[in-house]
Parts: C-alpha cells; sequence; structure tokens
C-alpha cells in the first residue's frame, strides 16, 4: 500500500474491513475481515497477508495516533480516483517456480484521507 504522506505521519496503523461480495476460492462461504496494518519501517513491509482467496470490497480507516479514527479513500494503482470502497479482486502470480510465491499477485491500493 501507498499512503499519502499525511497518513503516515498521522497514523498509527490502517484498519481494513473485506466484505465478502461471493464464495472463497474453493466455494465456501466467508465473513466479514477486519484486520490492521501497523505501519512501521520499512514501509514496504506495510500491508495485509495470509487473507482467504475471494472477491471482496475493501473499506480502509486510519487508526491515528492521537486515537481519532479517520476514513480514507482507496485507489488502485491503475486508477487516479479515490473512493470510499474498492472491489478486491485476486490475479494469478505471473512468478512460476518460486518457493516464496503465494500463487496470486498482491492486491495493491493507494490511500488518502476522504475529501
Amino acid at each position: 500500500m501507498w499512503l499519502d504522506d499525511t497518513v503516515r505521519e498521522r497514523a498509527r496503523a490502517i484498519e481494513f474491513t473485506l466484505t465478502p461480495s461471493g464464495p472463497l476460492f474453493d466455494g465456501t462461504r466467508s465473513q466479514v475481515l477486519v484486520r490492521e496494518a501497523v505501519l512501521g519501517y520499512p514501509a514496504s513491509e506495510d500491508g495485509l497477508k495470509d487473507l482467504p482467496l475471494g472477491t471482496y470490497s475493501l473499506r480502509a480507516v486510519m487508526l491515528g495516533k492521537d486515537g481519532r479514527r479517520t476514513p480514507l479513500g482507496i485507489a488502485t494503482v491503475s486508477e487516479n480516483t479515490f473512493q470510499a470502497n474498492v472491489p478486491l479482486v485476486w490475479s494469478p502470480s505471473r512468478v512460476c517456480g518460486s518457493g516464496t510465491s503465494s500463487g496470486v499477485d498482491p492486491f495493491l491500493v493507494r490511500l488518502e484521507p476522504l475529501r
């Protein structure tokens, strides 16, 4: 995830809500997931890992160092429009034969305070 500079300065963490929009990859039903990504260094480690594969609607809230909760706009790396929520759909990985690949590409987003 890429963060607006003001978000990184003011945030302790980002809370993501993933609302299922269909079944999981294996056909089972999913539940709403709420996960927290604590912001640390290096920034390349920011994000969520080990999510069940499925399609979701993704929302984000900044958890401020001062205790405030601020809704964030989300844009995918290919879009310039920030929205309150975006569809999260996994793509197959283009990396083959690596023991470090999960088989799916990361879902990358940019975050900034909603205006």
